[in-house]
């Protein structure tokens, strides 16, 4: 690593700071205990009336549930977690980021979620600032905004299976709820049914990556007698046991 300063700042190459946004994120990051601030990742001017439509879909609670806050500004500056927090407008200590051992290189996207639970096990915290925001361009056709969704949905489940925690739980529990706010909205609905398809992709995709292992032990040949009749009758019968099914952990492509 390059970077010697005390934070690192994460900006996309297709993401422009509003000004004051970089000062703002880092006197955040200067809070007692605090080891990563950031903020929402609001549309840019849209291209076309579908980026438009697909921005609204994208930082509504329906859209984008648990997570909205990612997309919109909300709310005071506060404590939070991956939930409201987004790699676009991300500052991280240099040093925690560096003893952490940086992003799990198995996961993109969704890298920023599992570094940030990491982070956050212990006393450490986080903070949101609502009012330092960055504008990100949004899928400009159906096609690329079902790719992005679908993306989405299958690294929040490559992210699972490398580190469950219970808040990833309550995620997918308020994604069901979402789905009743998106009928409502058309574009809604298709965001949560390709990031739906995209998880089940990547949990199947994750469960062929966990691997199966076998105890052979010998085949057992035993005898016993039954009474057929009054004559008693000798009959023979295997025992094969196959000993312990283990899993192993998740393994890297």
């Amino acid at each position: 690593m390059r970077a010697r300063g005390d934070a690192l700042y994460f900006l996309d190459h297709d993401a422009i700071a509003a000004p004051g946004t970089i000062a703002r994120i880092l006197a955040g990051l200067g809070r007692n205990a605090v080891v990563a601030s950031g903020g929402p990742n609001m549309s840019a001017r849209p291209r076309n009336p579908f980026e438009a439509r697909a921005g609204e879909a994208i930082a509504s609670a329906a859209g984008s549930p648990a997570v909205a806050d990612r997309y919109r500004p909300a709310g005071a500056e506060r404590d939070a977690n991956e939930r409201s927090l987004i790699l676009c407008n991300l500052a991280v200590r240099r040093r925690v980021f560096t003893a952490a051992g940086g992003f799990d290189p198995r996961l993109y996207p969704n890298e920023e979620n599992e570094l940030l639970n990491r982070l956050l096990a212990g006393n450490a915290r986080a903070r949101h600032v609502p009012d330092a925001p960055v504008a990100k361009p949004r899928p400009a056709s159906l096609a690329a905004f079902a790719r992005e969704s679908f993306r989405y949905g299958r690294g929040r489940a490559e992210q699972m299976w490398i580190g469950f925690r219970s808040s990833d739980a309550g995620l997918l529990w308020a994604g069901l709820g979402g789905m009743l706010g998106a009928l409502m909205n058309p574009l809604a609905v298709m965001r949560l049914a390709a990031w739906s398809a995209g998880f089940a992709a990547g949990m199947a995709a994750g469960w062929r990556k966990r691997w199966i292992r076998l105890q052979p032990s010998a085949v057992t040949l035993r005898r016993y007698d039954v009474l057929r009749g009054r004559a008693p009758r000798l009959v023979e019968y295997a025992i094969l046991n196959i000993g312990s099914l283990s899993k192993g952990g998740y393994a890297s492509a």
